[in-house]
């Protein structure tokens, strides 16, 4: 029988090379996915909305938190209370409930809604620092001049500009008649 010929080590520590990199690599990543810009290398942030206190859209009659109904002209309110849940302070340049419309909804892919209709925000929130484990409740009000479906999603702006939503990325349609 014949042996299989063995690995020189120069191929070894290639390959246990590359495996280093793209672990490397990989954990780059996740790490920039899960922290907002701005804030200095390793440091964590985690920033979200609080269960039972997610968004919630209120008009005259109503009071909804995913799918709701306003006429034109009429003011609603909308809240939701955020928490820096990292080990980090967390400074953000804007915190503010984005409106999105008329003819767009929550159930389009995120890169499709928010290239459609116009941009309605609410009044922002400036400035907003958040000391871990320290909440910021949220508040605005306003009115859709334009029948139509609008979304409203919670967004914030890191100090480098750069746009986010906010984990668990709450979406909620409001039909204006």
């Amino acid at each position: 029988m014949q042996r299989p010929p063995r690995i020189s080590k120069r191929i070894w520590v290639l390959l246990l090379g590359c495996f280093f990199v793209i672990g490397v690599i990989a954990f780059e990543a996740w790490r920039t996915t899960n922290t907002i810009s701005g804030v200095p290398p390793g440091q964590a942030v985690s920033l979200k909305l609080i269960a039972g206190k997610t968004v919630l859209v209120r008009t005259a009659n109503q009071e909804f938190t995913s799918r709701g109904t306003g006429l034109a002209n009429e003011v609603f309110t909308a809240s939701f209370v955020l928490i820096n849940s990292g080990i980090e302070p967390v400074n953000l340049t804007t915190l503010v409930i984005s409106a999105h419309g008329p003819g767009v909804s929550c159930s389009e892919p995120p890169e499709q809604r928010w290239r459609k209709g116009g941009d309605w925000p609410l009044k922002p929130a400036l400035n907003v620092q958040l000391q871990p484990g320290e909440e910021f409740a949220y508040v605005a009000s306003r009115s859709l001049l334009m029948p139509g479906n609008y979304f409203l999603e919670p967004t914030l702006e890191n100090p480098k500009g750069q746009w986010h939503g906010i984990t668990p990325f709450t979406c909620i349609d409001i039909v204006v008649r």
